[in-house]
């Protein structure tokens, strides 16, 4: 706020004769002088209210008060100017007591002299004025850092929407709270896929859209936010007040292209004026705005590109299960009718496997769509830990008799219930015997053992194989990996899928191996509340 040239001195005195001989002592004050006079301490009151003096002359004695009431008096009614009293009574006692009560200086009407006066007011005068401007410089630091602090407030709520349109709504709400503003807009810029798109945050009703608000839209008002450095004063809407400023800044992506503005309308007063740290502010929301924007649109094409990629593998699986299911039946077929199906049999061995190996493919590519799209189902039921361990076993022991392997349960006692879904539990056990059997030498062994302990079940899977590397041990659990010492059978899902399962359930899951001595594989399941 611009600080006038030109000082107001308020002169209260009911004797005509002593306002002006106080007036044209004025005259030699350090500041071109504007009296205003008042003969009583309610009109001092009305023309100090009225006219905000620099400095205020008093005389002690006025027909209905004294000096001090009409100080209290000034003070009650929130005028802070300095205070020098006139007085005909040489009383010190009386000077002691109004220099306490915040009087600036105490003169005697006998004893001053013009000069006297007025170095005595140009002195209050430089003093008032350069605690007004440490006040208002202290006012604004305090806003600027309560400004920062609302920002960091409002910075979560702004990145957590997913969608433009609730980002907008967002950030138009919390920058009209956080200016104070009377309104607040965003409005992003022709051309691109949200074209037109336009938020505001009012304090009455009245404004829809851009036009209503007379917010500038036309390519030289963006080319002028993309020459800009910082923020931008904009002409206001004629209906508003001369005391309303708007104020807009630039939101930029990365590139340095500007996407949108942001602007609001507010009342210029003593603690906000456009200043700026204010405009500072504002440009600093602007850029959360812009990561916000991004945030959200990168989200949304993360969710179409989910979207696209869960329709194609169904499509794709769908194409690739029916005519799997003609060989399948087509193999089933050939052994019935051939009695002696001989070396045939080798092949439609062989051809079952790789039919099944395909079926397995499918099923983890659908279920990796499920894990990454959030919509992996697990129907829990109270289910005992013997009868999902039976089933998995039994479904593994051609594989395992195939190698000669010994597939070996063992059990710590009885086994609990536990809250699961069962059909994914033994998929879980399943695909770590299969790894397990595949990995172990012919005429090994592989071991599952269960065991329960303080809330949960623990079950482990050991197998006599290579083991794996230390460095690979953290590495086993991500999608798509395989380890590059080891065969390439399927997508490096499995062990992908196991640990969804296992996160499912509220379960935790690990490797433990050591180089040519094999690995285990653990994973724990809470036990159910009814066990």
């Amino acid at each position: 706020m611009t600080e006038r040239q030109d000082a107001v001195v308020l002169v209260v005195d009911d004797d005509e004769v002593d306002r002006m001989a106080v007036v044209r002592a004025l005259r030699r004050a350090d500041y071109p002088i504007r009296a205003v006079e008042a003969a009583t301490a309610a009109d001092a009151v009305l023309q100090a209210t009225v006219s905000k003096p620099d400095c205020i002359v008093l005389d002690y004695r006025l027909p209905t008060a004294t000096g001090e009431e009409v100080l209290t008096l000034l003070r009650s009614e929130g005028i802070d100017s300095p205070i020098i009293v006139l007085t005909g009574i040489g009383d010190e006692k009386v000077a002691v007591k109004l220099m306490k009560a915040g009087v600036r200086d105490y003169l005697s009407k006998d004893e001053f002299t013009a000069e006297h006066l007025a170095r005595s007011v140009s002195h209050a005068i430089r003093l008032h004025r350069a605690e007004l401007t440490s006040r208002r410089a202290d006012a604004r630091w305090r806003r600027h850092v309560a400004l920062l602090g609302q920002l960091a407030v409002v910075s979560p709520k702004l990145y957590a929407a997913l969608t433009v349109d609730d980002l907008l709504s967002s950030a138009a709400d919390s920058m009209r709270a956080l200016f104070r503003a009377k309104r607040a807009f965003i409005l992003l810029r022709p051309g691109n896929d949200e074209e037109g798109r336009f938020a505001l945050s009012v304090d009455s009703y009245g404004i829809e859209t851009a036009a209503d608000a007379q917010l500038p839209h036309g390519e030289d008002f963006w080319s002028s936010l993309d020459k800009a450095s910082g923020s931008l004063c904009l002409q206001t809407p004629a209906a508003d007040e001369v005391s309303t400023q708007r104020l807009a800044a630039p939101v930029r992506r990365r590139d340095g292209k500007v996407v949108a503005v942001v602007a609001v309308d507010r009342l210029v007063d003593d603690a906000w004026d456009g200043e700026d740290a204010d405009r500072a502010v504002l440009v600093q929301f602007g850029h959360m705005v812009s990561v916000a924007v991004e945030n959200a649109r990168l989200f949304r094409s993360e969710k179409d590109a989910v979207r696209a990629r869960e329709e194609m593998l169904a499509i794709v699986s769908h194409d690739l299960r029916a005519p799997l299911g003609s060989v399948q039946l087509a193999s089933s077929l050939i052994r019935e009718l051939i009695s002696d199906v001989g070396e045939v049999g080798l092949v439609l061995d062989r051809m079952d496997a790789g039919i099944s190996h395909m079926q397995q493919l499918i099923d983890d590519l659908l279920d990796l769509a499920r894990i990454d799209a959030g919509t992996l189902r697990i129907d829990a039921v109270v289910t005992p830990v013997d009868q999902v361990v039976e089933l998995a076993t039994s479904l593994m022991e051609s594989s395992a008799r195939r190698k000669g392997i010994d597939l070996v349960v063992e059990a710590d006692g009885a086994l609990p219930f536990v809250m699961v879904d069962a059909k994914r539990i033994v998929q879980l056990l399943t695909n770590l015997l299969g790894n397990a059997v595949t990995h172990s030498p012919r005429a090994g062994v592989v071991t599952l053992r269960v065991q329960r302990t303080d809330g949960e079940v623990i079950f482990s899977i050991r197998d006599e194989g290579p083991g794996v590397e230390k460095d690979e041990l953290d590495r086993l659990f991500g999608r798509f990996w395989q380890s590059e010492r080891r065969s390439k059978r399927g997508l490096g899902l499995g062990l992908y899928i196991a640990k969804a399962i296992v996160d499912a359930h509220g379960g935790r899951i690990w490797a433990e191996s050591e180089k040519a001595h094999g690995a285990c594989f653990t994973f724990t399941l809470p036990v159910a509340p009814c066990a």
